[in-house]
């Protein structure tokens, strides 16, 4: 530890560092070289250092000339020590200046907010709460911060962005997944159906393809056909019996028609674009990423929506088609009991029930999908009845059914006769009957069907002045040569459109529509 040097030349003290052995020094007030001593007391006093100093003039032998300007460094172990003093000393006088810097920028910054808030009751407005406060220049149109009142009723600042905590609410609760929903159709004027001119009788109207999928729209009155190897959209106009196409995706696609609206699913992009009827205008796509894409869709054809998707593995999905693609919540689920095949769906013209179905073999069942108590309901396998009619029945092979799965007694041999039962596309009293039949004789013999209209639930007797129509050259192939089954979905073949007075044929080659007259009074 130093000890304070009187100079006995001037009297000036000064300290000196201890040292081992004596050491020269120079007075820094008179200049005068000095020989500095430490002994070692005998038996130093409390407080007293151990050791005490003796001073005389000059300098020691053999000792370098001492430096004027500051104390001489005794030893190298007292050098190292007054370094790191130094660099201590510098570390401490850093931290100090940005300590001190941090201060006056917090400084500066409450001084400009707190000058600059404007904490009158009647511009005190609350961020995110719909309110607006009053900034410093009168404008209105910001929200002001939140000014919240402490316990003695003095005015504090919140500042924005932090809750106030005698306003805050917790937030509310993760809203609750729907498990329930309105089935509304969307219903409209239907178009007018007229019977057309022909310029024979049959006529045929010819295609651009091979049809892909073929839907019903506009209450009836129009068939709306997809072909993938063209890349075409097209529409029948049984009104007017003309046909146009348009543009569209080629390859494998989903097609449903309604009112006056078309939906074409195309699988490799994942998309649904709606169409507009009867011009086959692009109104907007929408994607939607479902996993095992569709396998089926539908909506009523007096509808517009909305639309029923298969997603597979019984899975249903329901979308709003009016103005935007909007998925109906509550209504995705696997409803127990339902069929999921491609193809196998089917809808009410005014689209409140559905048909779901694996086949139209006789050892296949259809089951009836519909809404109650805001949930899907399920007629599980009432029988093979797959397509739904206008009268709100369901129509099939030898049987009529309502929803609830009751025989309508229409008549007829029975169910799984395969006498088939095919509702009209239009109006709600007309069907027809699909029965087998063979023509000529054995081993000659032709196997062919039948196809006669009938209405008002009589399928013994057909409508006075329709003939019946057997082996047609546009029936070939409808018929299994080995048994009295049929070869195709019926409903996607025959299309009687009783106001038009028409029966639309689309052939098993899918290439042409065959149009012929029936007189349906």
């Amino acid at each position: 530890m130093p000890l304070d040097l009187n100079c006995p030349k001037c009297q000036h003290a000064f300290p000196v560092l201890e040292s081992r052995q004596p050491v020269g020094v120079e007075c820094p007030h008179c200049d005068t070289e000095l020989t500095a001593e430490f002994r070692k007391r005998a038996a130093p006093m409390p407080g007293e250092s151990p050791f005490e100093l003796l001073v005389t003039e000059g300098r020691p032998a053999d000792a370098p000339p001492p430096s004027a300007a500051q104390p001489m460094r005794l030893d190298e172990e007292n050098e190292e020590r007054s370094r790191g003093g130094g660099s201590m000393t510098i570390v401490v006088i850093a931290g100090l200046g940005a300590f001190l810097v941090a201060i006056g920028a917090l400084g500066a910054a409450g001084y400009v907010l707190f000058t600059n808030l404007d904490t009158s009751d009647s511009t005190i407005g609350s961020i995110g709460s719909g309110t607006t406060g009053t900034n410093p220049k009168g404008n209105t149109n910001t929200p002001g911060p939140r000014i919240s009142k402490g316990n003695k009723g003095t005015k504090g600042v919140v500042i924005p962005g932090t809750p106030d905590p005698e306003q805050w609410e917790p937030p509310p609760p993760p809203k609750k997944k729907a498990d329930t929903f309105e089935l509304k159709p969307v219903s409209g004027p239907l178009p007018a159906i007229a019977e057309p001119p022909l310029p024979a009788d049959p006529s045929n109207v010819p295609l651009p393809g091979r049809v892909g999928t073929i839907a019903v729209g506009g209450g009836g009155r129009y068939l709306v056909l997809h072909f993938p190897d063209q890349g075409k959209l097209g529409i029948f106009d049984a009104a007017t019996a003309r046909f146009n196409a348009a543009d569209a995706d080629p390859g494998d696609a989903r097609l449903a028609a309604g009112l006056s609206r078309a939906v074409l699913y195309v699988p490799g992009p994942k998309v649904f674009r709606v169409y507009s009827l009867p011009d086959l205008g692009k109104e907007f796509d929408a994607s939607v990423d479902l996993f095992f894409g569709v396998q089926s869709m539908v909506m009523g054809s007096r509808t517009n929506g909305p639309l029923l998707v298969d997603a597979g593995f019984g899975e249903v999905r329901l979308y709003d088609i009016a103005g935007a693609f909007t998925e109906i919540e509550g209504a995705m689920g696997k409803p127990p009991g339902i069929h999921s095949s491609t193809g196998g769906l089917r809808a009410s013209p005014d689209g409140t029930a559905f048909a779901t179905f694996d086949g139209v073999r006789n050892d296949q069942r259809t089951s009836i999908l519909t809404a109650a108590g805001r949930k899907w309901k399920v007629s599980p396998d009432v029988g093979v009845v797959p397509f739904p009619g206008g009268d709100g029945n369901f129509y099939g092979n030898g049987v009529v059914l309502n929803r609830n799965g009751q025989d309508q007694r229409f008549g007829g041999i029975g169910a799984a006769s395969d006498h088939w039962f095919v509702p009209a596309v239009s109006g709600n009293t007309y069907f027809l009957k699909v029965a087998p039949a063979t023509v000529g004789t054995a081993p000659r013999d032709k196997k062919t069907i039948t196809v006669t209209v009938h209405a008002n639930k009589k399928s013994d007797t057909p409508v006075v002045g329709t003939p019946a129509l057997t082996d047609l050259p546009e029936f070939e192939g409808f018929r299994d040569i080995f048994s009295t089954r049929v070869n195709v979905v019926l409903d996607q073949h025959l299309f009687l459109v009783p106001e038009a007075k028409l029966l639309v044929i689309l052939p098993n080659t899918k290439d042409r529509l065959v149009l012929r007259k029936v007189d349906s009074k």
